[in-house]
């Protein structure tokens, strides 16, 4: 056998190199977020969109905010340990050590699987898959009866334990392939067919292997088979055998395969005790992706027994010792350099600098700073060295290039001259002298189109001579703590100060002017005198970034800054990037791009890809090709804006639980108003006695759930719609009697809204002394009533008339 041509090589990422390099982080969902054990066996999804989990101690259903755990200890056939699931009809076949049970989707309840063979055998041992196929049955595999089939229309069940003429009790797999064939993985049998006019199942390379553990036909109709030692076959079905794929020396030891799923055509994944095997079918190219305590973003745990590809083509990964594992599949349009996957050898980065041939110099607070060779992907580190040149300090908070000379400014440790040439340092810092800097504490540098070199301070601005190797001091900004410097459009120097406000050099007149915050002046020329950041856009619009103000904009016929109105909580602003129509900035809680035009805003946090959501002020960049790079407390992330992917997929939105009074109701019982489970009832009929009463709800879209939203109201009492990041829990109190519609909609990470919201209609019914009968009866009564009051005023009337008849005839 021949490996001539299989490349193999071990991957320890914090991120999957699945397909064409794009990089996914993983989430993981483990016992702290709702599992009641690690070891998962089984996922699947079930036509609603939630997914369910098969662990050691028991089935868990998920929704995309919480997990909820299922057991029945009444239920003979529920083992704890849940091998498989498959749903079918409004019920989950749940398969376990001690048989098949079923879960009732609808009344949220498990019983025993009763059938029983023509022969009197009911499935008791432990159950390995369960598939439903094109011809209306339910295959069940076990580990010591052989295999089931369950007829769904007749509800007969039929047992084989033969393979041709060999006895087969114990089986891993069953699978339909593309054509009907159904095809079986055994213990001892190796791989077998089912040949429907004989209504057995016939031995097929039966020489080549016999324990076979899992079966996959991918989108070419190649048939894959998963062993329990002997790593991965091709099946050529023409000849009947059985050709290896990866073979167990590559690991030096047996190759286990479990599962095996397709994330792309011609790309398999395969699930076994090395971590995620991926395997190019084209290529022959094996990559092992392990789990690393250095990566946390990515697999938590090697020893996986599970893969499933859910409607969004993200991939579920049940791991024994780590939980589930979720990657997006929505690639991370955030690339992620941190000290772990690079040479990048610092964790906060401060500032970035142009350097030549497209290359840059990137500062940090903990490191030095470092020439990055983008094309070789390598970093160069300067960093402070007794006796070797250097820094002079290791904080750095600004970069400037200009020729073969490299700026660097530092806090506390001043300003840095490097002669690119020579390699060596020439430290300056604040003294005396009325030529030196204000302060050793450098957070700004800046060249300007007439060559001038700009030095911001924490006590003011300095401008550097060449000739003289001094300093100017700009007497005008005296004890301005300088944060950022730009230009526009070479007429006018702008300079943003954290104390004083943002000031103005005007090239023309050579004067400064100063914009400004006055606490008794609610309409002067500045918001606030916070200012961190600034920036031209592609327009021609000048924009402010504030500690605390959020994003201004300068009105230029007023000649003021004005606050954009963005939401009340984005307040702090740390680096504004133009891009064409939008803005891209950081801030102390995640980035934005926003389009001014139509005040369009999009957030991005951590679970985007984002080195974390706290940016550094000022730490980031943007090059000639659009690309954009942007620093933080853990490394920084590249990006283009015309190249990021958009989630287009429209979250299904249901109902997933329904309380009275703040407590679960029960399905069914005597006084319940839930007939079957809330994900699945048309409508509700309250009681008037249910005068307080509150619905959960889930958008399942899994690819970022933090960022799904939703909208809802009760139509018939609500008029707004009432709008959150959050899954709500929506509570309704002393509805009057009537009839309601409670509406729901939802979007995904990417704000692509649910149009169609849920519709569920509510009925309130009035109290018995109100009710429609009471009220005829009301009516009946004060018909009645006034009938009778008829006749009696009526009788009276006469009897007085015959009075008055018979009075006379007496006085006579």
């Amino acid at each position: 056998m021949k490996f001539a041509k299989l490349l193999f090589s071990i991957i320890f990422l914090g991120y999957f190199l699945l397909c064409g390099g794009a990089s996914r982080n993983v989430t993981h969902y483990t016992i702290s977020d709702g599992l009641s054990n690690n070891a998962v066996y089984s996922i699947t999804q079930d036509t609603k969109g939630r997914m369910w989990f098969g662990t050691i101690d028991g089935l868990h259903s998920f929704d995309g905010n919480h997990i909820r755990v299922w057991r029945d200890s009444r239920v003979e056939s529920l083992g704890a340990c849940i091998y498989t699931i498959l749903e079918d009809s409004m019920q989950l076949y749940v398969g376990s050590e001690r048989g098949l049970a079923i879960f009732n989707l609808l009344t949220e309840s498990f019983s025993d699987f009763q059938v029983r063979s023509e022969f009197g055998e009911s499935i008791h041992s432990s159950v390995s898959h369960v598939m439903r196929d094109s011809r209306h049955n339910i295959w069940i595999t076990t580990a010591g009866q052989g295999v089931f089939r369950y007829n769904l229309p007749n509800k007969t069940l039929h047992q084989y334990m033969a393979i041709g003429k060999v006895n087969c009790d114990f089986v891993y797999y069953i699978m339909e392939d593309s054509s009907g064939t159904i095809w079986l993985a055994t213990r001892e049998g190796g791989i077998s067919r089912y040949v429907v006019s004989q209504d057995m199942f016939q031995p097929v390379a039966l020489q080549d292997v016999k324990d076979a553990r899992v079966l996959f036909e991918d989108s070419s109709h190649r048939l894959w088979v998963g062993t329990g030692r002997d790593g991965l076959y091709l099946l050529d079905k023409e000849h009947g055998r059985l050709i290896q794929k990866i073979p167990p020396l590559q690991f030096n030891h047996p190759f286990q395969v479990r599962r095996i799923v397709e994330w792309q055509p011609g790309h398999l994944l395969l699930a076994s005790d090395e971590g995620l095997t991926k395997y190019d079918v084209t290529t022959e190219k094996v990559d092992v992706i392990k789990a690393d305590s250095r990566h946390p973003e990515g697999l938590n745990d090697n020893y996986l027994h599970e893969l499933f590809l859910d409607r969004e083509n993200a991939l579920w990964i049940g791991t024994y010792f780590g939980g589930v594992n979720y990657v997006s599949s929505v690639q991370d349009n955030f690339r992620h350099y941190h000290k772990d996957n690079s040479q990048l050898d610092a964790r906060i980065i401060s500032v970035f600098a142009h350097a030549d041939k497209g290359n840059l110099w990137i500062g940090t607070d903990d490191a030095g700073f470092f020439y990055w060779d983008r094309q070789k992907q390598t970093f160069q580190g300067y960093r402070p060295q007794k006796g070797k040149p250097g820094p002079a300090y290791h904080n750095i908070h600004a970069l400037l290039q200009d020729g073969d000379k490299l700026f660097v400014g530092m806090f506390m440790g001043g300003l840095d001259i490097l002669d690119l040439r020579t390699g060596k340092f020439k430290n300056y810092k604040a003294d005396t002298s009325p030529r030196s800097l204000y302060s050793s504490e450098i957070y700004a540098l800046y060249k300007d189109s007439r060559q001038k070199i700009w030095i911001g301070t924490t006590a003011g601005l300095n401008c550097y001579n060449s000739q003289t190797d001094d300093f100017e001091r700009i007497y005008e900004l005296h004890g301005a703590n300088i944060s950022y410097i730009f230009e526009e459009k070479g007429k006018n120097l702008w300079v943003c100060s954290l104390n004083s406000g943002v000031y103005c050099l005007d090239y023309q007149t050579g004067k400064w002017m100063h914009y400004f915050h006055q606490l008794k002046d609610e309409e002067g020329t500045l918001p606030t005198n916070q200012i961190i950041t600034g920036c031209l856009d592609m327009q021609g619009v000048l924009w402010l970034g504030t500690d605390g103000d959020g994003l201004l904009r300068y009105d230029r016929k007023k000649d003021v800054f004005v606050r954009e109105g963005l939401p009340e909580h984005i307040r702090v602003i740390y680096k504004i990037l133009p891009d064409k129509d939008k803005l891209w900035f950081t801030t102390n809680n995640g980035m934005y791009c926003y389009q001014p035009l139509t005040s369009s805003l999009k957030f991005y946090n951590k679970k985007d890809g984002l080195q974390e959501n706290l940016f550094l002020p000022n730490s980031g960049i943007q090059l000639s090709d659009g690309t954009i790079m942007v620093g933080g407390v853990n490394g920084f992330n590249e990006f283009r804006p015309d190249k990021i992917q958009v989630d287009t997929q429209i979250p299904t939105v249901i109902l997933t639980d329904f309380q009275l009074f703040n407590k679960p109701v029960v399905i069914g019982s005597e006084d319940s108003p839930l007939k079957v489970s809330i994900t699945y009832a048309d409508r509700l009929v309250l009681d008037y006695s249910h005068s307080m009463f509150s619905f959960s709800v889930a958008a399942l879209s899994y690819i970022n759930t933090s960022k799904n939203k939703y909208r809802y109201r009760l139509e018939g009492f609500e008029k707004d719609w009432t709008e959150t990041n959050d899954a709500p829990h929506v509570t309704y109190t002393n509805l009057p009697a009537g009839d309601y519609v409670f509406q729901v909609s939802a979007s995904n990470s990417d704000g692509m809204w649910n149009e169609n919201a849920i519709a569920f209609p509510i009925k309130v019914l009035p109290p018995w002394w109100a009710s429609s009968y009471m009220i005829v009866g009301y009516v009946l009564l004060g018909i009645a009533g006034l009938v009778y009051a008829y006749y009696r005023m009526n009788k009276i009337h006469r009897r007085r008339m015959t009075l008055l008849v018979i009075n006379p005839i007496s006085q006579k």
